[in-house]
């Protein structure tokens, strides 16, 4: 919703983190997706001897795409890739229910040994909503958040997107256009973002 003038790489990163806080200030989370690996970095299979590696999608009802501010692209791609947002809004997970349990997770599990993400700041960001409450606000200052980030997940943090921009070949772009150019396939579901009905 809320954007730059400018391209964002000529932000500084005070000035990103002021469109960050706007829009997570002002958008509600529409889903969380979840993959959990091991120490040796595999997929988790919980004892199936690799017959199902788990990625977990949860889609959330607080949003109502008819009263609540949203980006009309992102909506759209959702709904392209199967969203049913009525169904969603009466049938999906209540976040406060939610919450506990992710703060659960990050306590005994993802703080201890970390978290990968690929848009870093607006996935964490929308991470502490979660655990906190809709109604709350972000802080002021970039460097609250990554105090507050810290506590919360730990010091084991990595930025898919962030790591990408160092690599010495061009890896910009969208999570399907990275997976593509490092010869990632989609195993299960559609690329990016999968519903299931």
């Amino acid at each position: 919703m809320h954007r730059p003038n400018v391209s964002t790489y000529l932000l500084s990163s005070a000035e990103k983190y002021k469109f960050i806080k706007a829009n997570i200030n002002t958008l509600y989370l529409v889903q969380l997706g979840l993959t959990l690996f091991n120490d040796d970095d595999w997929l988790l299979d919980f004892n199936t001897g690799d017959a199902m590696q788990v990625v977990w999608e949860f889609n959330f009802r607080e949003f109502d795409v008819m009263h609540h501010l949203h980006a009309l692209e992102s909506i759209t791609i959702l709904w392209m890739k199967g969203m049913d947002f009525d169904r969603t809004h009466w049938h999906g997970i209540d976040a406060a229910a939610f919450k506990a349990r992710l703060r659960k997770w990050l306590h005994d599990v993802l703080g201890r040994v970390g978290v990968i993400t690929f848009s870093g700041s607006y996935d964490l960001a929308y991470m502490l909503k979660m655990m906190y409450d809709n109604s709350y606000k972000l802080p002021n200052t970039i460097a609250q958040f990554n105090n507050i980030v810290k506590s919360v997940v730990g010091k084991m943090l990595y930025d898919v997107k962030e790591m990408a921009r160092h690599y010495p070949s061009d890896l910009r772009g969208g999570l399907e256009l990275v997976a593509r150019k490092l010869g990632v396939r989609c195993v299960v579901g559609e690329v990016h973002q999968h519903y299931r009905k």
